[in-house]
């Protein structure tokens, strides 16, 4: 992910960076995307897995957390 921002960095694009993965890699890339300020996303598009590893019932619930996250 470093690799990719560097490149862009290198080339001179200033564009929005949206960092998002899927099923157990979600939250480790939400976390790396609010740390470095970038936007991300998380649904049950992307994966019903709670930081906690419970399944999620909705998205309502992964919103939820994701903007706890965010906040934190």
């Amino acid at each position: 992910m470093d690799g990719i921002r560097v490149v862009l960095d290198r080339a001179g694009l200033r564009r929005p960076i949206l960092l998002h993965r899927v099923d157990a890699t979600v939250w480790h890339f939400a976390e790396q995307a609010i740390a470095r300020r970038w936007s991300t996303r998380v649904g049950l598009e992307d994966g019903d897995q709670m930081p906690d590893g419970r399944c999620a019932a909705s998205n309502t619930d992964l919103v939820q957390d994701a903007i706890t996250l965010y906040r934190a």
